[in-house]
């Protein structure tokens, strides 16, 4: 697996700022628990499943199609639910329950020493499961429904470290039932210490973040989880690059949990913080506290620290996760064999699975830093399920680069939630391979992230990212919504299409692209701009890094080709609606003065027009400008100002006051344009490629901003 780096630094800018761009596009598929289906957004009649009509005078023909909460359709956002199914069992399964007061079936206690080949007599642990699928041949394992407190092991025992399984598998529910991995173990063995606290003695934990290592100190003896911005400490720590969980208020780098009648506690870094939901763990001296009488209580704490890596599969068949919940599980660091890389932390990790894999109606939530992460994920498929409140992020996947290095990814990120992804705040401004968000991709080639809702992700951690060499990418129908970061980023990438996408109240850049060859059309970008914030609608730029200056190939190419069209960009409030460009010199130690400079503000576009713009007051700046000759232009205050200085963004409309000019009814979420609107079928018609991908007519005169979105 290749190192990443993924340094956020300087940058050549371009930026609709204080308000966000918003195009127009209609959804194509529709997806629900047993499948997806075609439609036809216009017609809107006999839709089933998710995707439901809604008649309305803002669509052509008083027809509009929006996704809603369909038959069959709804998944949890908390996370806490398995999404409905109704798997068909086959004749050679192999069945897995667990035993005991963890069973919520009626299935027999599993027992390891039964064949596990009759739904009478399944076994109990998932590595027995996988070592009967070996001997035996049968492909699917069943589960029960129930608590499996377990990993895949070689050796078992808590303390065992998980390892890779290279036979292929399919991992399903039974019908109609939850099973769950869980990490935590329920501990018992509470003592009071007094001040309203309890304590648990000797928790020791030695295989969490690298086996063996936990309790290896770093920097003059303090835990491989102290918060520093040192660049050596960041290289040796071992529960992740330490200057990611640098904010020392909230110990984002350890992997404990502690959970109380299935709540989560945040952890503090003191003894004296502890609360009713907090607790705190004596990394020097193994003792956990917590701040609430355990007495009756179910106290969990997590010992696991993965469920399955699973490896290529090498017997030439298939992975398949279907209706399986992963909860709990203390996820997190890495080992220095595996050069500091991030990806092999998922709870689920999938390493270049050889034949296409399907995750479906599957729930990743409460593990410590990643939930499912995957490299070189080919052919993949990950649908309708929930990715909540894990500490680093939701998904997380390493590409293949380009497809001179080992053929196309063609990812597909498809129906999903994902939702307050890196719960435990870590920081995105790291000096190496950052990540927390509630999906980071790098090094893709070809994906397609479509209908997904990626919310809530704390910090300023991002919606959705790729970065790093990604390219043939389509982040299309997704609704990106309160992330601390940025909405949708698109970072030293090529070839992208991010097209009818709801963007609203996001951190940082609502959309930012820095990269090659991007189309940017039919976005809603809605955002707030208090004072303080640095909030921006769109942003398009070029940072200072380059392959020569990093000595690193995988640095993408510099912005240009970019079309920015039929988007609206609301500010609400009193905040600025500005564009940002930016054309700053490359740095690094391989900087030569010929070599280095980046691409200039007037290089980036190919198309920058029939956007549409709202502000409350015609006063604030509209527009940024960085000119070729390195002056910057904070106070351009009118499209028609902006298109006398550089010619681009002359069919765009650009409004102020404080009634909305666009929208059904803005103050309660209704996003879509109504049909008095300006915005309302004055867009410029779509290429092909970008109709295709949002299931809209090419050619045709199309409204501007989004038209529809998942809001399951």
């Amino acid at each position: 697996m290749k190192k990443i780096l993924q340094k956020l630094s300087t940058k050549q800018v371009i930026f609709i700022s204080a308000f966000a761009v918003v195009g127009v596009g209609l959804l194509i598929n529709s997806f629900a628990a047993t499948g997806f289906l075609s439609i036809e957004p216009e017609m809107a009649t006999n839709i089933s499943g998710c995707a439901q009509p809604v008649s309305d005078n803002s669509a052509s023909d008083g027809e509009y199609v929006q996704f809603g909460n369909g038959a069959n359709c709804g998944l949890d956002h908390s996370g806490k639910t398995i999404p409905a199914h109704n798997y068909p069992v086959p004749s050679d399964a192999i069945f897995i329950s667990p035993a005991g007061s963890d069973k919520t079936s009626n299935s027999p206690d599993g027992n390891d020493s039964n064949s596990g080949t009759s739904v009478n007599t399944p076994v109990k642990s998932i590595s027995r499961a996988i070592s009967l699928v070996s001997s035996t041949g049968r492909k699917t394992i069943v589960m029960r429904g129930g608590e499996y407190r377990d990993w895949h092991t070689k050796g078992g025992g808590k303390d065992k470290s998980v390892y890779y399984e290279s036979t292929s598998f399919t991992l399903q529910a039974y019908q109609d039932e939850s099973p769950w991995f869980n990490g935590a173990d329920i501990v018992s063995g509470w003592k009071s210490d007094g001040n309203n606290r309890w304590r648990l003695d000797d928790w020791n934990t030695p295989d969490f973040c690298t086996a063996g290592k936990y309790y290896n100190s770093i920097e003059d003896g303090k835990p491989p989880f102290y918060p520093t911005w040192n660049p050596d400490v960041t290289v040796r720590s071992i529960c992740g690059y330490a200057d990611s969980f640098r904010n020392n208020t909230n110990v984002a780098g350890d992997p404990q949990n502690v959970f109380i009648n299935d709540t989560k506690l945040d952890q503090v870094p003191t003894l004296a913080q502890v609360s009713t939901n907090s607790f705190f763990y004596d990394w020097y001296n193994k003792k956990m506290y917590i701040g609430q009488d355990p007495t009756g209580k179910k106290v969990e704490l997590s010992r696991r620290t993965q469920a399955l890596m699973l490896n290529k599969g090498e017997d030439g068949g298939q992975y398949a996760i279907k209706g399986i919940g992963f909860k709990r599980y203390a996820s997190g660091g890495w080992d220095g064999s595996w050069d500091q890389n991030w990806t092999i932390a998922g709870t689920v990790f999938v390493n270049e699975p050889k034949k296409p894999m399907l995750v479906e109606n599957s729930v990743f939530v409460d593990n410590s830093a990643i939930g499912l992460s995957f490299s070189q994920p080919r052919n993949v498929k990950i649908t309708n399920s929930v990715f909540a409140y894990n500490g680093y992020s939701g998904l997380h996947a390493n590409g293949s680069r380009t497809a001179a290095d080992g053929g196309r990814d063609d990812l597909i990120v498809e129906g999903n939630v994902f939702n307050g992804n890196n719960d435990e705040n870590n920081d995105t401004k790291c000096s190496q391979a950052c990540g927390a968000a509630n999906v980071k991709l790098n090094n893709m080639v070809g994906t397609t992230i479509r209908n997904n809702i990626a919310n809530n992700a704390p910090a300023e951690a991002p919606g959705l990212w790729c970065d790093v060499h990604c390219s043939d990418v389509n982040i299309v129908n997704n609704v990106t919504q309160n992330n601390g970061g940025n909405g949708i980023f698109y970072e030293i990438s090529r070839d992208g299409v991010i097209a009818n996408n709801l963007v609203v109240d996001n951190g940082t850049d609502n959309i930012s692209v820095t990269s090659a060859r991007v189309k940017i059309y039919n976005n809603t970008v809605i955002f707030n701009r208090p004072q303080g914030s640095i909030a921006r609608g769109i942003e398009v730029f070029d940072d200072d890094r380059c392959a020569v200056c990093w000595n690193d190939p995988g640095i993408g190419p510099d912005t240009k080709n970019i079309e920015l069209v039929n988007n609206i960009v609301v500010a609400k409030s009193n905040a600025e609606l500005s564009v940002n460009v930016d054309n700053r010199e490359a740095v690094g130690k391989y900087a030569t003065p010929t070599t280095t400079t980046n691409t200039k503000t007037s290089e980036f576009y190919d198309k920058f027009d029939y956007n549409a713009y709202h502000r409350t007051s015609s006063d604030n700046e509209l527009y940024v400008w960085r000119y070729d000759n390195g002056t910057t232009d904070y106070h351009i205050k009118s499209t028609a100002s902006f298109t006398s200085k550089t010619g681009w963004d002359s069919h765009s409309l650009d409004l102020s006051g404080s009634s909305d000019p666009f929208f059904v009814d803005i103050n309660n979420g209704d996003y879509r344009v109504r049909q008095n609107s300006q915005a309302y079928n004055t867009g410029q018609p779509l290429p092909s490629d970008v109709a295709q991908l949002i299931g809209a007519q090419a050619g045709q005169p199309i409204s501007r901003g989004a038209i529809s979105w998942p809001s399951f």
